[in-house]
């Protein structure tokens, strides 16, 4: 632990994330001990004390079924109302790559409304 940094006090952790390989076996962890985290610990510096099992199943990007799983009310959750104008304008911090992104799509599909003279244009096809 002290090449983590981590006292004795502290040595007992709790896993917040970890790696997974093809053949199922953890490479690296993320680990909390005490207040302090810690980013990529080797699989063979942890010593498993109290183990919560747990499964991963196989996702595919073609599987039928995580297809059909998929959020249908996405775009609702993409768009915090408590973010409102972290893009405005577009050169401000706050406004990250993804939220941009989302925005100049937003903007472009209010467009298009625009130029149909009010009609929903809908989400169909490129915006």
């Amino acid at each position: 632990m002290k090449r983590y940094g981590i006292s004795e006090k502290n040595a007992i952790g709790k896993v917040l994330w970890h790696s997974l390989n093809e053949q199922s076996e953890i490479g690296v962890y993320d680990m909390k001990f005490g207040t302090t985290i810690v980013r990529n610990i080797l699989a063979e510096d942890v010593k498993p004390i109290l183990v919560k099992e747990h499964k991963h199943l196989k996702r595919d990007d073609d599987d039928p079924e995580r297809l059909q799983e998929e959020d249908k009310d996405w775009i609702q959750k993409a768009v915090d109302p408590a973010h409102k104008g972290y893009c405005t304008p577009m050169t401000k911090k706050t406004c990250t790559p993804r939220r941009k992104a989302l925005a100049m799509r937003f903007k472009k599909a209010g467009r298009k409304e625009k130029a149909s003279h009010g009609k929903k244009t809908g989400w169909e096809g490129k915006v």
